[in-house]
């Protein structure tokens, strides 16, 4: 079967997509990977072809579009929201049409919309199960403040992250779900810290890097283990790089008076410029930890910025403990 999977996704790429079209490998594999159960394998002159169609009316052309869908779904999440519609008119209420929908909205940035799409196949289907599916199941979670949703997400991925497909993909996922954990307060904080030092235990990702000691500094230190705490985020490059992608993430006409989501329907709580699903309250707690000895003003007015938006959050007697430390050594007033 491994021999034969490399075939499976020419064929996908020769028959579903047209000529001109530019999609990534990775989008073909998770296309391939993604089969709805309608449209099983078949063979063709003893070899692998498109799925196979189902043999309801409109068959053919439902899983030519999911499949196409699929494997547009990274580089052209527009597309693959329309393929996905017309895929839903051909058999209403179909499950992978469905969940295909709310990813790609997810995909769009579109998350409002995506968690109300996810919900309507929760609702009738239950629990996610495919690794890729509950990755945008989970963003969309914490983009949307379904914390409780989001953890649930996480740890039932993270164990099945080797599953996704890219290394990077994996990487993220593992600090994702710390973020997440987190939110569950004292009991998510020591899982944050084991998904952290599995991910150490390997090469981190060029870019990841301070996302993960910042991370994995802030759970220490939730955990009133402070000098272990110190020490995690003193293998970060500093402060400033992820000061520079908080402050990226905020609406230019509002600036750090941005911190609170927008009564937008479908406003992220994300910070758009980070290269992992991190709610801008999460980061600025992240830029804190860094700056706590390098920039010390830096970490104060980021701990009162957190402290805004998350004062009733189960952290915040964390931030006043640690705005009441730098009260001592004179930095807030």
């Amino acid at each position: 079967m491994a021999l034969l999977f490399p075939l499976v996704v020419q064929a996908l790429a020769l028959e579903v997509l047209p000529a001109h079209a530019t999609e990534a490998p990775s989008d073909l594999v998770a296309a391939a990977q993604s089969r709805p159960a309608a449209c099983g394998p078949a063979l063709r002159d003893n070899a692998p072809v498109l799925w196979s169609q189902a043999a309801q009316p409109g068959g053919a052309l439902y899983c030519r579009l999911v499949a196409g869908g699929l494997a547009r779904l990274r580089t052209k999440p527009a597309e693959t929201l329309r393929m996905a519609e017309r895929a839903e008119k051909l058999r209403p209420g179909d499950t992978a049409a469905s969940v295909l929908r709310a990813r790609a909205l997810a995909a769009a940035g579109s998350y409002g919309r995506a968690w109300e799409a996810f919900e309507l196949v929760t609702a009738k289907r239950g629990r996610l199960d495919a690794p890729n599916v509950l990755h945008d199941y989970g963003v969309t979670a914490l983009a949307t403040g379904h914390y409780d949703r989001a953890a649930d997400a996480y740890r039932a991925l993270v164990p099945r992250a080797s599953l996704l497909g890219d290394e990077l993909q994996r990487q993220k996922v593992h600090v994702e779900g710390a973020l997440a954990v987190m939110h569950r307060g004292e009991r998510g904080a020591a899982e944050a810290v084991s998904f952290l030092s599995e991910l150490r235990r390997g090469s981190i990702f060029p870019g990841l890097g301070d996302y993960v000691v910042a991370t994995l500094g802030l759970a220490l230190d939730r955990q009133g283990r402070s000098g272990e705490a110190r020490g995690a985020v003193a293998e970060s490059e500093g402060p400033w790089g992820l000061a520079a992608v908080l402050e990226a993430s905020l609406p230019a006409d509002l600036g750090e008076a941005a911190a609170a989501p927008t009564p937008d329907a479908d406003a992220s709580d994300l910070a758009s410029a980070a290269v992992i699903a991190v709610p801008v309250a999460d980061l600025r707690a992240l830029v804190a930890m860094l700056a706590e000895e390098a920039a010390p003003e830096l970490a104060a007015e980021q701990w009162e910025s957190y402290l805004q938006v998350s004062a009733q959050g189960p952290w915040a007697a964390h931030a006043r403990t640690k705005q009441r430390a730098l009260r001592r050594k004179n930095v807030v007033r």
